[in-house]
């Protein structure tokens, strides 16, 4: 593990300030911190704007949890952690701009932020939504500006490295498949994810799992790409044409087929007596 200078703060206290954009998580300690903040006052408002940072939440624990006990997933865990807060910035940037009724920065999150009060959206596409145009935008702006913050824009070893621990995080993903699902269940109600955990609980997770890897893959192209840019107008041309593909993807999410038949289904004679049976083991 190379020394990167950033410390490994743990225990911060929660802070309302999180949605006021009065400070800006530093780490993956305060990333935490502020997603379970912004989700509460969602929840608290029954507001559907919650269920994304909390599915993120878990993710982002697990994470934490990692790099304050280490099983030696990450080589570099303290690059981590800084990108941890510095991905939860740009996430709490959007939501305030969608709270504010702001123009958002990329069409994917106008889409997420959009389908907020569309009428039975089960929560499992909201989270979608989210996922998606965090991963699919905001990853590599975040992983770019962590690299050259560390200054290590030109050090090919440590993009190596970096590398490794970003392609592991997709073993926390997988790890958090089922906990994200059982807190969209227990949480949310949502009809959908039992349906799934029920019926078809292997089958998405594979899917799920496979759909990520492929996002987080081009991802790193985006990141790669971000750093061989020569000057601000080549990465505004990039950062374009990663803004239209993550809407592709959004409006995909937004009207597909599959979640409206989910959806559908729940409400089938017998989807009921289904759906009350104890929720069936991994």
């Amino acid at each position: 593990m190379i020394d990167l200078g950033l410390g490994l703060a743990r225990g911060t206290a929660l802070h309302p300030c999180w949605l006021s954009g009065e400070r800006t998580p530093a780490n993956v300690d305060e990333a935490l911190d502020a997603l379970r903040e912004v989700s509460r006052q969602l929840r608290q408002r029954r507001d559907n704007r919650a269920i994304f940072p909390d599915v993120y939440g878990i993710i982002t624990e697990k994470v934490a949890q990692e790099i304050h006990e280490p099983t030696g997933l990450f080589w570099e865990p303290s690059f981590i952690a800084r990108l941890a807060g510095c991905f939860a910035e740009r996430y709490l940037d959007a939501l305030r701009s969608a709270l504010d009724d702001a123009p958002q920065d990329c069409e994917a999150w106008a889409i997420a932020y959009g389908c907020n009060d569309v009428e039975g959206l089960a929560p499992l596409q909201h989270a979608a939504l989210g996922i998606s145009a965090h991963i699919n935008f905001d990853l590599a702006l975040g992983i770019h500006r962590t690299i050259v913050e560390l200054g290590a824009s030109k050090n090919t070893l440590l993009i190596r490295r970096f590398k490794h621990d970003h392609d592991q995080v997709n073993r926390i993903l997988a790890a958090s498949f089922r906990p994200a699902l059982e807190r969209m269940i227990d949480a949310y109600g949502c009809r959908t994810s039992n349906l799934i955990a029920h019926l078809s609980l292997g089958f998405a997770q594979r899917t799920t799992l496979a759909t990520l890897t492929h996002w987080r893959e081009r991802v790193w192209d985006n990141v790669l790409a971000l750093l061989n840019c020569r000057g601000s107008a080549e990465r505004q041309q990039l950062r374009q044409q990663m803004d239209r593909a993550a809407g592709r993807t959004g409006r995909l999410l937004a009207m597909t087929s599959a979640g409206k038949l989910l959806s559908r289904l729940t409400r089938l004679p017998g989807t009921d007596r289904l759906l009350s049976r104890a929720r069936p083991h991994a």
